[in-house]
């Protein structure tokens, strides 16, 4: 049977980018899940990018360089969502490591084009990708979930099918070896690259989902250490993003969010505080950040709004929670500050939003406090910008706190 090669390499690409699609579409409905958005990232860039390496009017040499340069990338995000998920910050310059030491690889003449060496060089790279990414899942730390084994056993499997092929590179066709190619070798290529794109889409779905349910069961359980190490994640991340903002010259705002639960345990409290964080998650845009990052206690960055907007927009959000928090006997407060205000470091913003959360989290009620530069003096400020969700249905009033 004859195999068409080069539309086998096109629906590899197909699937991977299919594959992204779908993580990103799930990771639009629970933001906070930032492992999701880089593996969405990794199976996009590996496929969009794969199929426009295979459409252009390339040599054969080019084709191939590319190509390899386009899965470095791919498993470089990959290994930072797993990273992410494991509650450690990301690092962008292993994003590009593995591409990097391919480029060297490919213009130090220290290999000879397509010789055993530089094949062998590059299934190392390929299985140390895979190897610490199966590392970073068994040192992640938190709740324990179902899913995390199968993805353990897939990454060291898959590292390990990579060192089994630098020693079978001398004996075995390209692309799987050194030698002639041959069409069955690129048909094993292809299975080998929809055994683990499938799977590792499927669990990493599972692991959204199980994550999302444990952190809504155990909001007011968790050991204070997880806590510190979500804030910590986060906030590394947040430094990131106000170093891109402060370089564009444009406004970011930061939230401090504070569900009060009260004493008493509703039956349905699981439930709801997952309808809570799942509004949260879904008030930001995609460029913006969210996290849990303390028992009740959410934290989020928006980019392009001053504190003011940030206001509004929380309003709008705790006025759509009112009736469930009412309901529930819960009580939102939130604190925000705006670069504009304070400027671009996040010690300065974290410090100005927990100042503004401190002010709404002396009213009884649901609200949204906006940081002045005068909550800074040791005398009662006076507060024109508190926005408090009272009690009835639907009423939103703002006064003024002597």
């Amino acid at each position: 049977m004859q195999i068409n090669v080069e539309m086998l390499l096109l629906s590899g690409g197909l699937v991977s980018a299919a594959q992204g699609a779908v993580l990103l579409y799930f990771w639009r409905r629970s933001r906070s899940a930032l492992y999701l958005a880089w593996w969405a990232a990794s199976f996009l860039v590996g496929g969009v990018l794969r199929i426009l390496v295979e459409l252009l009017p390339y040599s054969f040499d080019e084709r191939n360089f590319l190509g390899i340069l386009v899965i470095m990338l791919a498993y470089g995000m990959a290994w930072q969502g797993v990273r992410t998920f494991g509650g450690r910050p990301v690092v962008l310059p292993m994003v590009f490591l593995p591409p990097a030491c391919w480029i060297v690889i490919g213009f130090s003449g220290l290999f000879e084009n397509g010789s055993i060496a530089q094949m062998r060089a590059v299934s190392f790279l390929y299985a140390f990708t895979w190897a610490v990414s199966a590392f970073e899942f068994v040192r992640a730390q938190g709740v324990s979930l179902a899913a995390r084994m199968p993805m353990i056993l897939l990454c060291a499997g898959t590292a390990g099918l990579y060192v089994l092929r630098i020693f079978l590179i001398p004996s075995f066709p390209y692309p799987i070896g050194a030698g002639p190619a041959e069409s069955w070798a690129y048909s094993v290529l292809f299975f080998v690259s929809i055994i683990t794109t499938i799977p590792f889409g499927t669990f990493a779905l599972a692991l959204s989902r199980e994550h999302a349910h444990a952190t809504a069961k155990n909001w007011d359980e968790e050991p204070h250490h997880h806590h510190i190490r979500l804030r910590s994640t986060f906030f590394a991340n947040v430094r990131l993003m106000l170093r891109q903002y402060r370089m564009r010259n444009e406004p970011v705002s930061m939230a401090f969010v504070h569900l009060d639960t009260g004493v008493e345990r509703h039956p349905q409290a699981v439930e709801n505080f997952e309808r809570i964080l799942r509004r949260f998650e879904m008030s930001v845009k995609a460029s913006d950040m969210f996290s849990v990052v303390g028992r009740g206690e959410f934290a989020a960055v928006l980019g392009r709004s001053t504190a003011a907007d940030a206001q509004a927009h929380y309003v709008n959000v705790l006025a759509g929670l009112e009736k469930l928090c009412r309901r529930q006997g819960w009580t939102l407060r939130v604190g925000v500050a705006s670069s504009d205000t304070v400027g671009y470091d996040v010690n300065a913003l974290i410090e100005a939003s927990y100042m503004a959360l401190s002010q709404a989290r002396r009213d009884s009620h649901s609200g949204v406090v906006a940081f002045t530069s005068s909550m800074r003096k040791p005398v009662t400020p006076v507060m024109s910008n508190v926005t408090t969700l009272v009690p009835q249905p639907g009423a939103i009033q703002k006064h003024t706190i002597a």
